[in-house]
């Protein structure tokens, strides 16, 4: 049993301190996921002739560049504020 108001605030603190990151990879990875699949049927699009395969492949790159900077910029940003590592 949780004894005054201040040991009940810390405790849900430390369960929330679990619980959040442990939900964001499940989303994360569902996210992964699916953009796995749809970046998987952009090229492989049997409707869609080699030439515009490979164009999509290399748009798709460049998309995939930009997402990686902004993540490596975020997660650096998100390590900065709380030492998260």
């Amino acid at each position: 049993m949780v004894e005054n108001e201040d040991e009940k605030r810390a405790l849900e603190e430390d369960i929330a301190g679990e619980i959040l990151p442990a939900c964001w990879r499940g989303v994360r990875s569902e996210i992964e996921q699916i953009l796995a699949r749809v970046a998987n049927h952009i090229v492989t699009d049997a409707r869609v002739e080699w030439d515009g395969q490979k164009q999509r492949s290399k748009l798709l790159r460049e998309v995939g560049d930009v997402f990686k900077h902004a993540a490596n910029d975020c997660h650096g940003e998100s390590r900065g504020l709380h030492n998260a590592g």
